[in-house]
């Protein structure tokens, strides 16, 4: 993948952890989903023989006041970090999304439903790298 500069650039893998919190627990659901958007220090293949890895400081400086969760990056927005039902977080293995999903019918009805039943398990990222940001 070319490094081209102020473009947005996409990472996808297989998080096991993905999961909608609280559906057991309450008889309406909460509608919060939480898991991994990336793991620190874990290489992973970004096409056949080509691996990269994510450093434990790749985020530090980054501007996360008004980050949005898509569906493949794209179109409708679920949850987003400026009205606070978005939250994102790093520890040691990565950074981790927690989303609440009940501020719109699809975010309720199609995805929260979808991680529910297993159909959806996975989370990524997207980014922009500033021209002189990229080694």
């Amino acid at each position: 993948m070319p490094f081209v500069p102020n473009e947005r650039q996409y990472r996808n893998f297989a998080v096991s952890n993905f999961q909608a919190n609280g559906v057991e627990e309450v008889e309406e659901p909460s509608y919060n989903v939480r898991g991994y958007f990336c793991t620190f220090n874990d290489p992973y293949e970004l096409w056949p023989g080509y691996y990269e890895e994510i450093d434990p400081h790749a985020f530090d400086g980054c501007d996360m006041s008004d980050v949005i969760m898509q569906v493949n990056h794209e179109g409708h927005v679920y949850s987003r970090t400026r009205n606070g039902s978005l939250l994102l977080a790093f520890d040691e293995h990565g950074g981790i999304g927690e989303a609440d999903l009940s501020g719109s019918k699809r975010g309720r009805e199609e995805l929260y439903e979808s991680i529910v039943s297993g159909l959806v398990d996975r989370m990524s990222f997207g980014f922009t790298i500033a021209e002189d940001g990229f080694e």
